[in-house]
Formats: C-alpha cells, sequence, structure tokens
C-alpha cells in the first residue's frame, strides 16, 4: 500500500498541470503569497568539472537515520538528468530503500541554449560524435569520456570524502540517453560502480560501438550486477536493447549478474515502473554468505549460483545444507539442493502458495507465509504448513489454526536449529499497540494440524552445545 502511495503521488508531482496548483478562477489569492515547493531533504551543492571547467550541481539526499549513524557505511545511488529523475528516484527509495543516499548530478549550469538547459546531456551521456556537422555543432555529442572523468575525479571523491558511503556499494542509475552513458560506464570503466540500472537505454546506431567497447573489455572482468529494460512499445528501441544483452550473456561472465525486464508502456510512460522495479531489484540484490570465524562473523561473500540470476528473498537452509528462497522475478519458491557445499542447479518447489518460506532442519515440512484461505472476507496473512511425503512432493497445505494465527498478520516463520520452537512476527498493522512484535511457539502446535499419516511423527531435535 506504502509503494502504491508514493508512486501515485509521484506521477501527480511530475504532471505539468496539478489539480491543486490550478489557478482559481476568483482572484482573491494574491501572487505574492505564492510560492514554488521546496523538496527540504534534498541539498543542492554546486560542484565544478576541474578538468572542463564546466559547472553542476549536486541533489544530495540523506536517509531518515543518517544524522543519528555517524559509524554507519550508506549505499550511494547515483544518477544523472537529475532534474527529470529526482521526484521518483526520492519517492522510491523513500518507501523500498531507506537507507540509501541519492546523489543526482545536473545538466551543466552555466551553458545557454535555445535547446534548453538540457542541453549538456547530449554533450555529455553520448559515446560518439555525429555524423551530421550541423547537428555536432549544436549539440558537441561524443563526450561521454570527459564526464565519466568528471564524476570519477570530481563527484565520487566529494561525495565519499563528505558522507559515510559504503564505496563498495555504489548503484548507477540512467534512463533514455543517460542509460547510455551507463552502457559506456559498465564497458569502459566497469568499476566506478558496483551496480548498474540502465532503462531503455539509446542504443539505436551505437550497436556496433558497443560492441567493439565489450570487445576491447573481455580481458577483465566487469564484476556488476546490471538491471536492464525497455517498455513493450519500444520495438525498434527494444531490438537494439536485446542485441546489447546478448552481448553481455556471450561472456559468460560469472561476474556478471544480469536482471533484464520488459516494462509495460512506451518510452515515457514506462519508466515510473522502471524506477520502481529497479529500486526493488536493487533492494533485494543477490544471496551472500558469511563463514563463522572463532569469536566473530568473517565479510559478506556473495554466493555464486544460478540462484542469483534472479531477485531473492528470505534464504534459508535445512540441517543438511539445502536452501529455500523466494524468486521474486518469478513470484514462486524454490530449492537447491546441497552438493559438496555448492548450488549448481535450482528446482521450483512444488506448492500450491506462498513466501516467506521456512524449511523444518529435517526437510520434513516447509511453512509459508499466505493471504487467509478460509474466509474470504479477510486481507490478512497467516501461516501455513506443507507436509513431505515419502515419494518427496508436498502435501496441501494446512492453517496453523489458533495456536498461531488469528484476525492479524502472521508471517515470516522461522524455525529454530533443534527444531523446537517456531518463531514468526505479528504485522502492526490494523492491531492495538503492543501486539507489533515477535511472538514464538512450540513446534509441536505444526504436528497438531498434520494429516494422520504424520500423528505419530515427533519434531526431530538436536541438543545445542552451549
Amino acid at each position: 500500500m506504502k509503494t502504491t502511495m508514493f508512486l501515485l503521488l509521484a506521477m501527480a508531482v511530475s504532471l505539468d498541470t496539478v489539480v491543486a496548483q490550478e489557478t482559481p478562477k476568483s482572484n482573491d489569492i494574491p501572487k505574492a503569497e505564492r510560492s514554488s515547493l521546496a523538496l527540504p531533504k534534498i541539498q543542492v551543492i554546486p560542484i565544478k568539472d576541474t578538468k572542463n571547467d564546466r559547472q553542476y550541481e549536486l541533489y544530495v539526499k540523506l536517509p531518515e537515520d543518517y544524522a543519528e549513524n555517524s559509524d554507519k557505511k550508506y549505499p550511494v545511488i547515483y544518477y544523472t538528468d537529475a532534474m527529470w529523475h529526482v521526484e521518483l528516484l526520492s519517492g522510491a527509495t523513500e518507501y523500498i530503500m531507506e537507507e540509501a543516499i541519492l546523489v543526482g548530478i545536473s545538466w551543466e549550469k552555466d551553458l545557454t541554449s535555445d535547446v534548453g538547459p538540457h542541453v549538456s546531456r547530449y554533450r555529455d551521456y553520448s559515446m560518439r560524435a555525429s555524423s551530421n556537422p550541423e547537428h555536432q555543432k549544436k549539440y558537441q555529442f561524443g563526450q561521454a569520456d570527459d564526464h565519466l572523468a568528471f564524476l570519477r575525479n570530481d563527484v565520487i571523491p566529494y561525495v565519499e570524502d563528505n558522507y559515510s558511503t559504503d564505496a563498495e556499494r555504489r548503484t548507477y542509475f540512467g534512463y533514455s540517453l543517460s542509460g547510455e552513458f551507463g552502457v559506456y560506464i559498465l564497458l569502459t570503466q566497469p568499476d566506478t560502480f558496483k551496480n548498474y540500472i540502465l532503462g531503455s537505454p539509446s542504443l539505436k546506431g551505437e550497436i556496433p560501438h558497443v560492441a567493439e567497447l565489450e570487445s576491447a573489455s573481455r580481458h577483465k572482468d566487469l564484476n556488476a550486477n546490471v538491471f536492464v529494460s525497455y517498455g513493450t512499445l519500444e520495438k525498434e528501441s527494444g531490438e537494439h536493447i536485446d542485441e546489447f544483452v546478448a552481448l553481455l550473456k556471450s561472456r559468460n561472465d560469472q561476474h556478471v549478474t544480469l536482471q533484464y525486464e520488459i516494462i509495460d508502456g512506451s518510452h515515457q510512460t514506462a519508466f515510473p515502473m522502471t524506477v520502481v522495479r529497479s529500486i526493488a531489484w536493487l533492494s533485494k540484490i543477490n544471496d551472500f554468505y558469511v563463514n563463522r570465524l572463532e569469536n566473530a562473523w568473517g565479510d559478506a561473500i556473495q554466493l555464486e549460483s544460478t540462484i542469483n540470476d534472479d531477485l531473492v528473498l528470505f534464504p534459508n537452509q535445512a540441517e543438511n545444507g539445502s536452501l529455500y528462497y523466494f524468486n521474486l522475478s518469478k513470484g514462486k519458491m524454490y530449492y537447491a539442493p546441497n552438493k559438496n557445499d555448492a548450488f549448481p542447479e535450482v528446482q521450483e518447489a512444488d506448492i500450491d502458495f506462498g513466501h516467506h518460506a521456512f524449511i523444518s532442519p529435517s526437510q520434513d515440512y516447509l511453512l509459508v507465509t499466505a493471504r487467509n484461505k478460509e474466509d474470504a472476507n479477510r486481507k490478512d496473512n497467516d501461516i501455513y504448513v506443507y507436509f513431505k511425503r515419502k515419494n518427496g512432493t508436498w502435501t496441501q497445505p494446512v492453517n496453523l489454526g489458533n495456536s498461531v494465527n488469528n484476525d492479524f498478520n502472521e508471517k515470516t516463520p522461522c524455525i529454530t536449529p533443534d527444531g523446537k520452537y517456531l518463531f514468526f512476527g505479528r504485522d502492526k498493522r490494523n492491531i492495538e499497540p503492543g501486539l507489533s512484535n515477535i511472538y514464538w511457539v512450540n513446534t509441536e502446535v505444526i504436528y497438531k494440524v498434520s494429516p494422520p499419516i504424520y500423528k505419530s511423527v515427533k519434531p526431530k531435535t538436536r541438543h545445542l552445545n552451549l
């Protein structure tokens, strides 16, 4: 609901005509009392391209808790075409990725042209000069390399010197021509960012040059997570973007994860959902693991598996190491058998419904979250259980009943490693104060609702050496 609300609000703000701002028919509001809407959370910071002596601005938005966490390192999303993108990106991160710092890079400020204030984007974001002399003289195409140097030598050092940032979690967002600029960065200086969001990149006529850049970069790993999209109505542009994606896939680069989406709409109307879906992708990107050290945890390491070809949510492991997770890209539950501490294959879990699933240590049952199915008038989530048959298939889902579920939102079940206790969350929406919390019960409640064949089965437990 929250995401839906922000999308509607952001779209409304971006319209040229807003009902609330229509000029009243009567002249009872003096013009002197009217003012433009300011975005108080966004700082405007002048910055100079020191190599080319060009003046720009940064639009910096910090997380709500930034001032309270001086030791915390935050991911940063850098975006170009800042004046066009600031509203939707600000709204999306506010609701989906609250801990991100947003840094928008404006068009050149000390440049005048009859084209408009955005004229520098044609020069800064394009990879090659135009073959049309008149167009080249007017727009100065093909200076992406200079603008990339500005980002690397001026913008990023300024941000990382003045804010508490995580240099390993830089993201670039670009759309249309600024998406083309992102393609150029990825293929020439891929270590500039860890994550690339390339919405409807303008690649018409650029594929031969892109292929040259890609070929020249084959000697090194790109080491990046890449989101690429275009609109369903972008038939011609979509073909060029398909070619670019095919080039990326042909590398067989194990250090590149690719999310490729086709979004309903035209080049213009696909933009809002591109923002929402790409930021959702970014917020949940990839599975990582950490090694247990003697008295601490090691650094997070990305799991090398086809699991990470899609968006992954709520991964958890059985006692034998097999991994269960919700595939957000496909909207289904999957599992990956543990094979010598690797996960080379993934399989769909053949269940009727459910998400945020948790497998029992011995894999004899699977808990899921789902909208209540027994009462059509209820809108809340309950926790259900599937029991595994001897042939490896799952039974029909069973509601855990009043021992766990009620008229509130029960979700995200977890079983302790010894198999004795079920922990779950109870959502705070529409419930009285004090009930929004984490709850636990003995796992006996699970076997009480099992089919007759399972009634004699006791929870498999093991002692913890604490």
